[in-house]
């Protein structure tokens, strides 16, 4: 699916749940050169380090003029994060988030070609609710304390070409997923059902995802694209398809011991609706496809 000819293409968070996925994709159909930025280069891959340009270092310290890197299409996963102090440490890597990320634009900002960036953020920064690419931001949950790093893209729309990509939950080996559901399912032998489950969730998987995000470079731009195809169902829906595809119990899990993010996440009402893919029917996936990439996850690693 590349391009007719060779781009540069850099990819930010190349080691994360998702930028990971992404670049394993993009290896197998990119024919330019792939750019990759990272802190720890030893978290890739043998066989992706032959394959790609690396550029160490931290979004928050990089001298991008110094590094010379003239990328044409930019895919940004990367995010600061915190494990300590909850919502105080997601802020402060919401800070950091903003600075590197302002001190990247205005390096693109410089440079004479026009660069295609698409960065991928999440459902929760619309808040509850059915959105579409014209819905006002309302962060939630842990969107409420990471918004911070995202704000110098909604700034410069005007002055870059700036998609931003909203996603569902992505199912994987990684993030929440793992957390949450495979590591739970694996020690108690039972899927967890986080409080009562009544609210909606949209969810997709990160190989999905990856084959969608590879589709989007070649469309018109637009400010905005919602992954809106997703399977949706409610939290209890989604412990139940785990637990018929497992041929195991359902155990309820209060939320009350979880901090403020948390509860807000399980007991958010989110759907995602799309303008723009209605205007591009050939980057649906049919639902059939979907259940079965999904059951694919669970069975490798459950």
């Amino acid at each position: 699916m590349s391009s007719p000819y060779l781009e540069k293409v850099l990819v930010l968070g190349a080691t994360g749940f998702i930028g990971n996925g992404f670049l394993e994709n993009l290896l197998l159909e990119e024919k330019g050169e792939i750019i990759v930025l990272v802190r720890d280069k030893s978290k890739l891959s043998p066989l992706i380090l032959n394959f790609v340009t690396i550029l160490e270092g931290d979004l928050t310290n990089f001298d991008w003029q110094e590094c010379g890197v003239k990328p044409d299409v930019v895919f940004h996963f990367a995010r600061n994060k915190s494990s300590r102090f909850m919502s105080f440490g997601r802020r402060w890597a919401a800070f950091r988030g903003n600075r590197g990320n302002t001190k990247f634009l205005r390096y693109l900002n410089e440079l004479e070609n026009q660069v295609k960036l698409f960065y991928l953020s999440g459902s929760l920064m619309y808040g509850n609710g059915e959105h579409n690419e014209d819905s006002e931001i309302a962060p939630i949950s842990f969107a409420r304390d990471y918004y911070n790093a995202e704000k110098p893209f909604l700034e410069n729309f005007d002055n870059l070409n700036i998609t931003m990509i909203r996603v569902p939950w992505v199912i994987g080996y990684g993030s929440w997923f793992k957390g949450f559901y495979l590591d739970v399912i694996i020690k108690n032998q039972k899927v967890p059902l986080y409080g009562k489950g009544d609210g909606t969730m949209s969810f997709i998987d990160i190989k999905t995802l990856s084959v969608v995000l590879m589709k989007l470079r070649d469309l018109p731009y637009y400010k905005t694209i919602n992954i809106s195809f997703s399977f949706k169902c409610t939290f209890l829906e989604f412990s139940k398809l785990l637990a018929q595809y497992l041929n195991i119990s359902i155990e309820q899990v209060p939320l009350i011991d979880y901090e403020n993010a948390i509860k807000e996440a399980f007991d958010s009402n989110i759907v995602l609706k799309s303008n723009i893919l209605e205007k591009h029917p050939d980057l649906e996936i049919s639902r059939l496809d979907f259940i079965k990439k999904v059951e694919g996850i669970i069975s490798l690693n459950a």
